[in-house]
């Protein structure tokens, strides 16, 4: 990386531990994308930013736990209901297939506007849509009373989660950061490839890509590579030598020690 890039990125990570709007180093995030040439790096930014569509997964991060509720109506009153078990076995599997969570794919601000108003309105918990609503209404309403009748159908989840949401996004941009500072800085990767690797490990939830390094030694004139573990392994090898010469050299001594005892 450049000077220049360098200095934007720690610019963006001081920002953020020092806890500055998340929109605006988001923004920022998708200019040292395009300063490391990282499209993985602007799209997950300017996903956060403005939503996720129903055509990305979003990253695990923003699967979090709710229950199904209802707004149950009755001579002009609203009763919520918070544990609905009379589904249909369709919609059972549904909700079983997701296991309890519910995507939230809308960008952060909008996250935190959600937050605030279910404190100021709903009582600490946040409305979210439910793909079969429909389809449990109409059962639902088919075994409530006369002059009663279920309004709305939608999970329930904590307005907390939606503050913890908020700041798992901000904790990932700073490890997206650190992960490119040191991939490029001690590793010697580019910086659109320690980009990438980053959105992998931190986004996408892969595991770390193997590195290879070169090494000057040859066998028969051909430069060879050697990976962490290669290396782990030659320290190795040379600790065993250390401690068996060592080891050696005491025993030695030892017999010496014993023939001069002897003689005397």
């Amino acid at each position: 990386m450049t000077d220049l890039v360098q200095r934007r990125l720690n610019s963006i990570e001081d920002d953020l531990l020092n806890g500055s709007p998340l929109p605006d180093c988001l923004r920022k995030c998708i200019a040292l994308g395009a300063d490391l040439r990282s499209a993985p790096l602007r799209e997950w930014a300017q996903r956060e930013l403005t939503g996720y569509p129903a055509e990305v997964e979003p990253p695990a991060y923003r699967k979090v736990p709710g229950g199904l509720a209802a707004d149950l109506r009755a001579g002009g009153r609203i009763a919520k209901v918070t544990s609905i078990n009379n589904v249909p076995a369709s919609v059972r599997e549904q909700l079983s297939a997701m296991g309890g969570r519910c995507d939230v794919r809308a960008g952060v601000a909008e996250v935190e506007a959600m937050a605030a108003h279910a404190d100021a309105h709903w009582a600490g918990s946040v409305h979210l849509p439910v793909p079969c609503a429909e389809e449990v209404k109409s059962h639902l309403n088919k075994a409530t009373s006369a002059g009663a009748y279920i309004d709305d159908v939608y999970w329930n989840v904590s307005a907390s989660v939606f503050r913890g949401l908020i700041d798992q996004v901000r904790t990932t941009a700073v490890s997206i950061l650190t992960e490119i500072r040191v991939e490029s800085a001690e590793v010697g990767m580019s910086g659109t490839e320690a980009a990438s690797n980053a959105i992998h490990l931190h986004v996408e939830g892969g595991s770390r890509h193997s590195i290879n390094v070169t090494t000057n030694k040859s066998v028969h004139g051909h430069a060879g590579t050697a990976s962490a573990g290669d290396n782990e392994a030659v320290r190795w090898t040379k600790r065993q030598t250390y401690w068996t010469v060592l080891g050696v050299v005491v025993a030695i001594a030892a017999l010496y020690m014993a023939y001069l005892q002897l003689r005397g």
